[in-house]
Formats: structure tokens, C-alpha cells, sequence
């Protein structure tokens, strides 16, 4: 498979932004459901990705089941179907993502929490300073209420490649649907992206059941994921747009086939051009990746 992989890296790039791997044996989340504790590996990926012609994966680390950076990095660096590595970032591990990025080619981005910006403005400033001289994008994961004093500080570093990772809900967490205000943000910084990291969560179907369970059973609606994507797109930004399936989390409810379907369904009608660029040529861009 690797060789196959390898060779299809010729082609033009269509990555999936938000995967995570990890083994069964590491630490999780007591709230998580039974089928995430298992072993979610790179090779275990490939021939999906394959499948759908996606060229590889931005990995992104996970927090508690991937606690040793260090270690995740230098596993990362040996994975084919990776093609960036995004290492999460605290207060305390600041100092040591200059020492990161010497040492691992692939990190292409820190990951950091809206919240912990918001409400620690010594954080935000050395973070700031620290990412001044390093080329590497910040990815923010949204977990609170968008508003505008949450993205001033963006003034302050305006070279910053930011990523917001959307992280929808199934509850539709309305104020982080504030598709005007994330437009009029993205109108403001040139260099911000918006991530649709959990369309599949903005569906539902008809059975109680999840449809992983049982597909055939399970009929899905899109159509609040539908209407987020087609007001994005409606302004003239879809360049500023990238993808992630959010897997192995998604796999809860959703299988990667379906989240590939619910993304087609948002892009159904529009030029071709928009998904190449959705997958290919704005991860290049929002990571600093090279063809």
C-alpha cells in the first residue's frame, strides 16, 4: 500500500485535515464511546483515502491520547499517509515548539483552544511572539461563543496563517453558525481559514440508531450542513475553505464513505474547482504545504 500511496503524491494533493491516531493502550476519555477504544492507525486509513483519492492527511494530535508530543511527532514523521502534523500547544509547552519544528519536518502547525486565548491574554501574547518567527500555522479549535473580541488579537500578527477549526455540533451551536461574523472575519484577515471539520455532525437521520450501525436503516438530512457551506461559499471566500472528516471521532456515528457524501452533498452544483481547491489547494496554502 505505501508504495501505491507514495506514487499518488504525483498527482494534484486532496487532503483530509483533521484525523487522529492513536493506539487502544492509551490513555481516554471515560465518556467515550466503546468503538473509539481501539487502535486507529495510519495504515488502517490508507486504503480509504485511496478510495477516494485523497492524497494523505494533516494529523492532528490528541490531547489526552497522544499526551507525549515528542513521541507522537517522531511517529508521525514515519507515517506515508501523513503529510502534516499539527502538535497541540499549552502555556507550558510554548517554549518548546521552536524545538518541535527544528526536529520534525512535518509540523506544519500548533493547535490551540479559542477559550484558552480568550481567557488568558498572557497566553495569547507569548504565543503570538513565539509564532512571529516561525513558519507555521496556528489551528484554533473553536469551543466557545464566537465573538469579535476573540479575534482582535489577530491584528497584532497579521502575516499569522490562523486556521479556525469550526468543531460543529449536532446541538448547531448557533453562535458558532455565525456565518456573518466568521465572513466578515475572513473579509478583515487574509490569512484566516475556516475549517469544516464536523459537517457530519450537522446531519441527522431518521432511527435512533447511528447510521455506522446500521446505513441502510438510517436515511441522512444534510441539509442544515448544506445551507452552513452554501453561505460560505455564497461569499466569495471558498478559497479559504478546507476540509477534514474528523475520523476516527466520526466513526461514533459515521462511517468516512458518509462524510465524504455529506460533503459532495454541500458542494453539489458548484464548479469542480471548488472541491479541488477545498481538499488541494487551500490546505497548501492555510498549512504553507509545498506540491
Amino acid at each position: 500500500m505505501s508504495a501505491n500511496f507514495a506514487a499518488q503524491r504525483t498527482s494534484i494533493m486532496r487532503i483530509d485535515t483533521a484525523v487522529s491516531f492513536w493506539k487502544k493502550d492509551a490513555p481516554s476519555p471515560a465518556d467515550e464511546p466503546l468503538i473509539l477504544h481501539q487502535d486507529y492507525l495510519p495504515q488502517h486509513l490508507g486504503f480509504v483515502l485511496m478510495e477516494h483519492g485523497l492524497t494523505g492527511v494533516i494529523a492532528i494530535q490528541h490531547a489526552e491520547r497522544n499526551p507525549s508530543t515528542t513521541e507522537w511527532l517522531a511517529w508521525m514523521e514515519e507515517c506515508t499517509e501523513v503529510i502534516a502534523a499539527v502538535a497541540q500547544v499549552t502555556s507550558d509547552s510554548l517554549p518548546q515548539v521552536s524545538e518541535w519544528v527544528a526536529a520534525f519536518p512535518k509540523l506544519k502547525a500548533v493547535r490551540t483552544s479559542l477559550s484558552a486565548l480568550a481567557n488568558d491574554d498572557q497566553y495569547r501574547h507569548n504565543l503570538v511572539a513565539a509564532l512571529n518567527s516561525l513558519d507555521i500555522t496556528l489551528e484554533i479549535a473553536v469551543d466557545q461563543v464566537l465573538a469579535d473580541p476573540c479575534i482582535t488579537w489577530f491584528e497584532k500578527a497579521p502575516r499569522q496563517r490562523v486556521v479556525l477549526a469550526t468543531k460543529l455540533t449536532k446541538d448547531g451551536d448557533d453562535a458558532v453558525l455565525d456565518v456573518a461574523l466568521i465572513r466578515a472575519w475572513m473579509n478583515q484577515h487574509p490569512n484566516l481559514w475556516i475549517k469544516l471539520d464536523g459537517l457530519p455532525n450537522l446531519t441527522s437521520t431518521d432511527t435512533a440508531e447511528s447510521s455506522w450501525d446500521d446505513p441502510e436503516d438510517a436515511m441522512l438530512d444534510a441539509s442544515k450542513a448544506v445551507t452552513f457551506v452554501a453561505h460560505l461559499l455564497e461569499s466569495q471566500l471558498s478559497e479559504r475553505l478546507v476540509w477534514g472528516s474528523a475520523w476516527p471521532a466520526l466513526t461514533a456515528q459515521f462511517t468516512f464513505d458518509e462524510a465524504m457524501d455529506i460533503l459532495d452533498t454541500c458542494l453539489q452544483g458548484k464548479p469542480e474547482v471548488t472541491k479541488t481547491n477545498l481538499l488541494g489547494a487551500n490546505v497548501i496554502d492555510a498549512y504553507g504545504l509545498s506540491e
